[in-house]
């Protein structure tokens, strides 16, 4: 991992994750060990409206807590309810914290490849359905409420599970737009690297 990545990782602090809302990431914790450790491997699919904001930093950031807390056994994905594209302020975010990503294609809704040392990351935004994403044996994450809403029955989950951010989106053109931005990869960084750093795939005596 680069220096910037590491130093980013360093700034985290659960302390900072508010009383009520740790109990509800406790719950989450509690529900992502059960299947963890009756499949001894964890498929999560983040999914929001559009796919292009909260999802996305999401995923990417539960593909780094999975690397650096050495669960390679846990996968991660995106999708959306719609299919649109990844917005340019979460790439910039991400990658002013310290990730490797490139842009693939030349297209609107176009892919990024984060690369993570040996591991390799594709984003892009797509369909909660996508032939990308897993069948069955997966546990879907809602990161928006509208999503949560209007995505009542998710086919073939193990579990649906509510984990809703306030949208960035509202800073859009303004001069605010980047320290929303880095605020909320902030916010939802904190929030992954707590939940990873209790997962567990052993079974308590």
């Amino acid at each position: 991992m680069s220096p910037t990545l590491i130093q980013y990782i360093n700034a985290l602090d659960d302390q900072r994750i508010e009383a009520g809302r740790k109990k509800h990431l406790d719950e989450i914790i509690q529900s992502l060990n059960k299947w963890y450790v009756e499949h001894k491997q964890l498929d999560l699919v983040f999914i929001c409206t559009h796919n292009s904001r909260r999802s996305i930093l999401a995923e990417t950031w539960a593909f780094v807590a999975a690397y650096f807390y050495n669960k390679l056994n846990i996968s991660v994905y995106s999708g959306g309810t719609e299919q649109t594209a990844v917005y340019p302020s979460i790439v910039s975010t991400l990658q002013e914290a310290g990730l490797d990503i490139q842009a693939q294609g030349q297209e609107a809704n176009k892919s990024y490849l984060v690369k993570l040392d040996d591991q390799l990351l594709e984003l892009s935004s797509k369909r909660y359905d996508s032939n990308m994403n897993p069948k069955n044996n997966f546990v879907s994450v809602m990161t928006c409420s509208d999503a949560d809403q209007n995505c009542p029955f998710i086919p073939s989950a193990l579990e649906r599970i509510s984990l809703t951010f306030e949208d960035p989106k509202f800073s859009d053109g303004t001069n605010d737009e980047y320290q929303v931005y880095f605020n909320k990869s902030m916010e939802i960084a904190n929030e992954l690297f707590y939940i990873f750093s209790l997962l567990t795939h052993e079974k308590k005596a």
